[in-house]
């Protein structure tokens, strides 16, 4: 019984830090999409100013 608290409670916190992860992992991936976002528009404003 003493050893399978153990168990649980270790794959608990291996859940959660996967969990973790995985919202670092999205959180990054959102900002980088903002960045490229952010290129693209600054693009196309240079764009506009050459014609």
């Amino acid at each position: 019984m003493g050893m399978e608290r153990v168990g649980s409670s270790t794959t608990k916190s291996l859940i959660v830090r996967s969990n973790i992860q995985y919202f670092q992992a999205k959180n990054s991936c959102v900002a980088a999409m903002t960045l490229l976002n952010r290129h693209d528009l600054i693009n196309k404003d240079i764009e506009y100013e050459e014609l």
